[in-house]
């Protein structure tokens, strides 16, 4: 039984709203998948997670959802309702602690990390993994190239394949005859089990990266992990921030589902990777603090260019686009009005990124607060400076495919995605 005394905090989650007998309800889960259940709520007490911060104890949580809400709830719903919390791991509490202990436990004495997104996100056999893919890949129009020059770097979508395969495929099939020639591919992904998601008021763990020492592994077989180039990271930015939050590595999708594309086609020839998740920037567009000074990744950066000079590399950002519509959090619908708007504003982001200047790209997104929810800039922008520092001079982008893929039943609310080479 949770405690009223104890000042219940929130571990993160993910949540999802549904229909549940006519009512909206809110599914929620612990990210890392310490618990095969999952916690359903009325909509109408979503507000007591928010508010969920370690600060207040039960009773003072109802006293502030009653002001809030101007709703009564009696102490022994506001106690069933930690309870329920508690039972799947998702309140902070030395039970949570030790379930992730022992997860990281295991994760790391595994043989390699087990593809999370097998079965869901893509089929689990390899046959019908190729299938698919190929499907994506004679699908469409085939486009080439109008800037020559050996490819450096991938921007992909993350999304689940069935909305944005067909992006995936024109980018990727263009960059077919590099990915022969590759030794190693550093693969930044978007952490969205990070810590400022949801977003945190911690300065200190904005821009937090992620590494792992583990290898991955999907249907098409064991992608080494590059253990020179993490030892190396490691060292720059610190060992105990670098695998402060390996777990995430566990059930991450973003770095996955790129990797699947990168493994297609590279025809079994052996390639290291280096999987780097990337936190959250909401301190930098909010303006708290200077990306471009930023220690963490300057010293990323140079540790990354000096223990991969000499290898024949690429640099992949696992980065979808904007998240808009009631899905998440807008008070307006997405028509087709404001998607052409979107269209606009998200070419012309992509546009700043072609430049290979990551502080260009980053500018518009501090303007606007990132009202747009780029959930992939941290991907991008840190892949922008690692290929400028490892030729001494910017990539030059060239946009490739975008797309925008519905993100509700009702086709109101957006995920756009794009798909980017540079050379």
């Amino acid at each position: 039984m949770v405690e009223r005394h104890v000042n219940p905090r929130i571990r993160p989650y993910e949540a999802h709203s549904i229909n549940h007998n006519g009512y909206p309800a809110i599914l929620i889960r612990d990210r890392f998948g310490l618990s095969e259940h999952a916690v359903m709520l009325p909509k109408q007490l979503g507000l007591l997670l928010a508010l969920c911060d370690g600060t207040r104890d039960s009773e003072a949580l109802r006293k502030t959802f009653e002001l809030y809400t101007g709703l009564c709830l009696e102490p022994a719903t506001v106690d069933e309702f930690l309870q329920r919390l508690d039972e799947v791991y998702l309140l902070d509490t030395p039970r949570a602690a030790a379930a992730v202990a022992l997860a990281l436990e295991s994760y790391r004495s595994g043989p390699f990390r087990p593809p999370a997104c097998a079965g869901r996100s893509y089929p689990a056999g390899l046959d019908e993994l190729r299938t698919m893919v190929d499907g994506y890949l004679t699908g469409g129009e085939l486009k080439g190239l109008t800037r020559n020059g050996q490819i450096r770097g991938i921007i992909s979508p993350h999304i689940d394949f069935q909305r944005g395969g067909p992006v995936y495929a024109a980018t990727w099939r263009l960059a077919e005859h590099a990915l022969r020639e590759v030794e190693v591919a550093v693969i930044f992904g978007t952490d969205h089990a990070g810590p400022d998601f949801p977003p945190s008021t911690d300065v200190g763990l904005t821009g937090q990266l992620t590494l792992t020492r583990q290898n991955y592994c999907t249907p098409y077989g064991v992608a080494p992990t590059c253990q020179d180039a993490v030892d190396a990271a490691a060292a720059a930015i610190g060992p105990e921030a670098a695998f402060a939050g390996e777990l995430h590595h566990r059930t991450e999708h973003s770095i996955e589902l790129a990797l699947v594309w990168l493994q297609h086609f590279l025809r079994g020839r052996p390639c290291e990777i280096v999987p780097i998740l990337c936190g959250s920037f909401q301190s930098f567009t909010d303006g708290r603090c200077d990306a471009e000074q930023h220690r963490p990744f300057g010293d990323l950066i140079d540790a990354l260019r000096t223990v991969l000079a000499g290898r024949r590399g690429i640099v992949v950002a696992a980065a979808d686009l904007a998240h808009v519509g009631p899905a998440f959090g807008d008070n307006h619908k997405f028509g087709q009005t404001e998607k052409a708007m979107l269209k606009v504003e998200d070419v012309s982001l992509l546009e700043s990124a072609s430049t290979g200047d990551a502080e260009a790209f980053l500018r518009p997104l501090v303007d606007e607060r990132d009202r747009r929810r780029i959930c992939g800039l941290p991907p991008i922008y840190l892949a922008l400076r690692l290929m400028a520092a490892m030729k001494g001079e910017l990539a030059q982008g060239e946009l490739i495919d975008y797309a925008q893929c519905p993100a509700d039943e009702n086709n109101t609310s957006v995920v756009s995605v794009g798909g980017m080479l540079f050379s």
